[in-house]
């Protein structure tokens, strides 16, 4: 009898978390993706980065999917682990590359359909800021 009860408890647990894993992803498209390199707050070059952009979001993990096609029409995908909010003001939160590097991500996607990626490291005193404009929701 416990043993069918433990059954019953851990398959309703596993259907709720299906239910809330499933619900739990918001999907946006935009057309492209830019490139941006700063140095001391001017703009040195920009450039499109890629296109056909799908931008997933998981609320329960606070992480990011971004695929995309390249210039070589070759498909690529940016993994973000969420790390922490900055809490900046902003809506500033810092993310976790696969390659372990961090970026600084900001997120208004909902209000002006943007998401801006900036590499936290700097070459040579110049900043890569990724911006994916005029996106929709899903």
């Amino acid at each position: 009898m416990k043993r069918k009860r433990i059954l019953l408890i851990l398959s309703l647990l596993f259907s709720f978390y299906c239910i809330a894993q499933s619900k739990g992803e918001i999907k946006y498209i935009a057309s492209t993706m830019e490139v941006v390199i700063t140095k001391d707050k001017k703009v040195l070059a920009r450039k499109q980065f890629g296109q056909d952009v799908i931008i997933t979001f998981d609320k329960l993990l606070k992480s990011y999917s971004i695929t995309y096609y390249n210039e070589n029409f070759e498909p690529k995908q940016i993994k973000l682990i969420y790390l922490e909010d900055l809490n900046d003001g902003n809506g500033t939160i810092r993310m976790r590359l696969e390659d372990n590097s961090t970026m600084l991500v900001v997120d208004i996607l909902d209000q002006l359909g943007e998401l801006m990626l900036m590499h936290e490291e700097k070459e040579e005193g110049m900043t890569r800021l990724f911006v994916i404009h005029n996106a929709v929701r899903q």
